[in-house]
């Protein structure tokens, strides 16, 4: 990694439909060069992804929320679960956008996106609170994102 990659990673990541010529044109590296740099990235694995972000709002999830997750230790050794299926489970519900394994006072960080409270509400205690092995939540709800 040096400049010209860190250069072009920024440019990739304001908008990952950048074209070479774009890059170029914006860096002054000669076309084959950001083509061969950028295919060198993604063979390191260090452009793992190209993504889209997305309007939530249009799509019609006005409600954003961090949810924190406290698991019940004592039931997850009890029945042998694993912390990792827990979040495979939770991150198949539709509702939810992450799901981290994060230390401190709780165990697990959800990002949530909802159309609603109410199915905001549904998530924690129609589905959250249901799954074997979790504990307490604390729900923040993002008031805006920058």
């Amino acid at each position: 990694m040096d400049i010209k990659d860190e250069q072009i990673i920024q440019i990739l990541l304001k908008n990952a439909k950048s074209s070479t010529q774009e890059i170029s044109n914006r860096t002054g590296i000669p076309v084959t060069t950001v083509h061969n740099r950028i295919k060198r990235l993604e063979k390191k694995g260090i452009i793992k992804n190209y993504t889209v972000e997305l309007d939530h709002e249009k799509l019609g999830k006005k409600v954003a929320a961090y949810i924190l997750v406290s698991l019940d230790y004592s039931h997850i050794r009890e029945k042998e679960i694993k912390i990792s299926e827990l979040a495979g489970k939770l991150k198949k519900h539709s509702s939810v956008e992450d799901v981290c394994i994060v230390s401190g006072q709780h165990d697990l960080l959800i990002k949530s996106r909802a159309e609603n409270i109410h199915e905001l509400n549904r998530l924690i205690t129609g589905y959250i609170n249901d799954v074997e092995g979790l504990g307490r939540t604390q729900t923040m709800v993002i008031m805006n994102e920058f």
